[in-house]
C-alpha cells in the first residue's frame, strides 16, 4: 500500500512513519491513499515482465509521487502559473510607488493615515509584511485598502525576484520522493525521474522523502512524504488529489507493463 504524507516537517515526517511522540505533537495532515496490489491484470503483466510484487510496488510508488507533483496546485507541470501566483501574492497587500513618490507619501504619513508598520522602507520589511498577512492555507489574505502597506517599486521587484526563486517548493518535494524511491528499484528498466520532468522544480527535491518497507505476503509498504509545509493545505494538495495520484499511477503502471511485456516477446 502507499500512504501519502503531506505537509510534514522533516523530523515529524519520520515520526509519522514509525509512530512516536513527535507525530503526536504535530498538527500534520496524513493522507492515506492506499491500494493493495491485488488486481489480477496487474499481477498478470508484472509476472510476465518478471518483476516481484515488491519491485512493482516501488514502480507504483515512483509514479504516484510524480502524479502528486502534477496534481499539486496549481495543477500541471508548468512554471508560469506558480510564478503568477507568487507575483499576485506579493502584490495583494502592498502598493508600490516610484522612489520619489514613496518618500513624499512616507513624509506625509499622517495625512494619508498610514501607520509606521505600513511604511515598508526595505525589502526585508516588505517580506515580513507579506508573511504577516498570510492565511492558514499559506496564501495572501486580502486586507482592506486602508490597511495595505506601501513600498518602493524597486524594493518590491527585488522581493518578487527572490520569491520567484522559491517557485515549485511543493511540487519539487514530491519529485524528491520519487527520486529517492527510484533508487530502491532493481532489475531491468528501472523507474526514473528525468531531468526534464518539471526540471524547474527539482531544486526543491530535498524536501521529499520516501520509505520502502518490504514484507511478506504482499504486505509491503511505500511511504511518500512531502516535507513542504504548504502541502498540508487541502487547497494545495487534498485527500482527493492523493487518491487521484494513486489511481493514475495504477492506470499508467499497468499500461507500462502491458507495453513492455509485449516488447519482451517480440
Amino acid at each position: 500500500m502507499i500512504p501519502v504524507v503531506s505537509g510534514a516537517a522533516r523530523l515529524a515526517g519520520r515520526a509519522l512513519i514509525g509512530g512516536g511522540k513527535s507525530a503526536q505533537r504535530s498538527s500534520l495532515l496524513k493522507m492515506s491513499a492506499k491500494l493493495e496490489i491485488d488486481k489480477k491484470s496487474f499481477h498478470k503483466f508484472r509476472k510476465k515482465f518478471g518483476e516481484t510484487t515488491n519491485q512493482a510496488l516501488v514502480r507504483l510508488g515512483v509514479q504516484t509521487a510524480k502524479e502528486a507533483a502534477i496534481l499539486t496546485q496549481p495543477m500541471g507541470r508548468g512554471k508560469k502559473k506558480v510564478v503568477a501566483g507568487i507575483v499576485a501574492g506579493a502584490k495583494q497587500n502592498v502598493r508600490d510607488y516610484p522612489v520619489r513618490r514613496f518618500n513624499q507619501i512616507a513624509r506625509a504619513a499622517n495625512d494619508f493615515r498610514l501607520r509606521p508598520d505600513q511604511i515598508l522602507e526595505s525589502p526585508s520589511k516588505i517580506d515580513r509584511f507579506i508573511e504577516r498577512h498570510r492565511g492558514k492555507n499559506g496564501r495572501a489574505k486580502k486586507i482592506a485598502t486602508a490597511e495595505k502597506g506601501i513600498a518602493k517599486t524597486p524594493d518590491l521587484k527585488r522581493v518578487i525576484r527572490s520569491r520567484k526563486q522559491l517557485a515549485g517548493i511543493a511540487k519539487g518535494s514530491w519529485i524528491g520522493t520519487a527520486k529517492e524511491l527510484a533508487r530502491k528499484a532493481k532489475g531491468d528498466k528501472k523507474p526514473t525521474v528525468g531531468k526534464k520532468f518539471m526540471g524547474w522544480a527539482q531544486k526543491h527535491a530535498d524536501l521529499g522523502q520516501a520509505r520502502f518497507r518490504p514484507r511478506n505476503l504482499a504486505l509491503s509498504e511505500v511511504h511518500l512524504i512531502s516535507n513542504a509545509i504548504n502541502t498540508a493545505s487541502p487547497e494545495i494538495f487534498s485527500q482527493k488529489n492523493a487518491k487521484e495520484a494513486v489511481r493514475r499511477s495504477w492506470r499508467k503502471t499497468l499500461k507500462w507493463y502491458q507495453i513492455n511485456t509485449s516488447r519482451n516477446f517480440v
